[in-house]
């Protein structure tokens, strides 16, 4: 169904993967009824495989000029789709 996945076409970064965690999450059936949805995997062409790999699996990211815990490490499954 396609309202079990969020594509986007934006440059694959921290805040624009979370705002489409947060898309998915918020999804609304019939009558406003919340679908109940949560994003488990992230699909992405092999050319974002490494980005990928980074936003995903590292304990520590950079924010702004100081490091601080990645709150996506190990939320998301990472699938490479070499035909995207």
């Amino acid at each position: 169904f396609w309202q079990m996945a969020q594509s986007s076409n934006k440059t694959l970064n921290r805040d624009n993967l979370w705002n489409a965690i947060t898309t998915l999450t918020g999804r609304k059936g019939d009558y406003e009824r919340p679908l109940g949805m949560m994003a488990n995997t992230l699909v992405v062409p092999a050319s974002l495989e490494k980005q990928a790999t980074t936003l995903i699996n590292s304990e520590m990211i950079a924010d702004g000029t100081a490091f601080g815990s990645n709150e996506l490490k190990g939320r998301l499954k990472l699938v490479i789709a070499p035909w995207l």
